[in-house]
């Protein structure tokens, strides 16, 4: 028997299902939606890669450029012939006794002098009893261990072409109870090595301020090399003796980086030279210096202090050999010698620039990637140029604006890279 089914009518009609034109376009619509999706999202983390590395090198360069500042704003510095002369008198003094007294040894051990120092207290007690109260005390004499420490404000800046080494004095206060105790300076310095930015701090004396005089901490100054040369000859020193080491290179080396330990009568690491990185990534740290002659501003790419190279340079054009071989045959024939320096004056030295520029160029850690500049500017208030700004320049109390005249030769040098 044959039924009959009557199909639904409307909305409940059965679809008819999509073409394949109908999936093609759907699938190709949801392919773009995705590669947008992900190159939307892909973009966004090599930005914040990007970004972040970028903030890193900027925040890295400015922790750097703010340790430079606030240590040029430290700077402790005078004229060589302000300071250290307690020292020279003393040096005075004492080859004045080698000279009367050559066969005295100046190097001799402590407890060897605290012996002495005792013998001497006794006698001079004994002869005041004599004396009846007659103070007769005679002065101990002078030695190597009791001499003042010198001490070194020289401002030096080295160049080596992009990576530059910039060493002065800053004033200093210790902050912590394991700070160094180094009577308020501190020698500071900083260069580059292997890519990293290093600020590095050390003793202005040579050795620990506080503790004895170390025999070899004092005789590895150079400053004593000369004084210890003269005496060499004039005194009974057994180095191998009197160091317990062979005096070579090495033990130098290592003994300079020791002091005396009064109480345990031994050598002990000095420990108070502090090397810290600063920022990574760096190949470039130029340091230039500005000065100002003959009305106009001068740039030049190392600096010493105490040398008289650039303020006062010498007369090119005299012929001070030919000066000196005069002076000798006026001597020969009986006349006073006398120096091209006692004749003309003494040439002043350089002293402090007017300002200092620093170049400071960073790559990212990866070592790829463009290569970022930072250049800032501080003038230094203890330099001669301090009127000069404010009386003979048109632009204050700054150094000259030489920023754009610097970028055109780092451009030429680096290219677009260097930005």
């Amino acid at each position: 028997m044959r039924t009959f089914s009557r199909q639904p009518q409307g909305r409940f009609a059965r679809g008819r299902g999509f073409t394949l034109l109908e999936i093609l376009i759907a699938s190709v619509i949801f392919g773009l939606t995705s590669v947008a999706i992900i190159t939307v999202l892909r973009t966004g983390v090599n930005a914040w890669r990007t970004g972040h590395r970028l903030s890193e090198v900027m925040q890295t360069a400015r922790i750097a450029q703010d340790v430079v500042l606030r240590d040029l704003n430290n700077l402790m510095y005078l004229p060589e012939d302000q300071y250290n002369n307690v020292f020279k008198q003393q040096l005075q003094q004492l080859a004045q006794e080698v000279a009367l007294d050559p066969d005295y040894d100046y190097l001799r051990g402590d407890r060897e002098r605290r012996r002495e120092r005792e013998r001497r207290r006794r006698e001079r007690e004994r002869e005041r009893e004599e004396n009846r109260g007659e103070d007769r005390r005679e002065q101990d004499p002078l030695s190597l261990d009791r001499i003042a420490p010198p001490i070194d404000l020289t401002f030096e800046g080295q160049d080596g072409g992009d990576k530059d080494r910039l060493t002065f004095t800053r004033a200093y206060q210790p902050r912590w109870p394991g700070d160094p105790q180094t009577w308020g300076i501190r020698r500071v310095s900083f260069y580059v090595e292997d890519g990293t930015l290093y600020r590095k701090e050390e003793d202005a004396f040579s050795y620990s301020p506080g503790s004895i005089v170390n025999r070899r901490d004092l005789l590895a100054n150079p400053r004593v090399q000369s004084l210890y040369d003269s005496l060499r000859g004039n005194t009974r020193i057994d180095l191998d003796a009197f160091f317990g080491m062979s005096t070579t290179e090495s033990s130098y080396d290592q003994l300079a980086s020791m002091y005396y330990d009064p109480e345990l009568e031994v050598l002990v690491p000095r420990m108070v030279e502090i090397a810290e990185p600063l920022c990574e990534g760096v190949e470039v740290f130029n340091i230039t210096y500005g000065y100002f002659r003959d009305e106009q501003w001068v740039e030049v790419g190392d600096w010493n202090s105490g040398a008289t190279r650039y303020r006062d340079p010498p007369d090119l054009d005299f012929d001070f050999a030919q000066l000196e071989e005069q002076l000798e045959q006026v001597s020969r024939l009986g006349g006073i010698m006398l120096s091209p320096e006692q004749l003309f004056g003494r040439r002043s030295p350089d002293n402090l620039p007017g300002y200092v520029a620093v170049q400071l160029g960073v790559r990212a850690a990866e070592g790829v990637g463009r290569l970022y500049s930072f250049t800032f500017f501080h003038s230094l208030p203890q330099a001669q140029e301090t009127d000069v700004y404010r009386d003979e320049m048109e632009f204050g109390d700054r150094p000259p604006p030489l920023r754009e005249a610097r970028r055109s030769r780092l451009d030429e040098r680096y290219g677009d890279y260097y930005r």
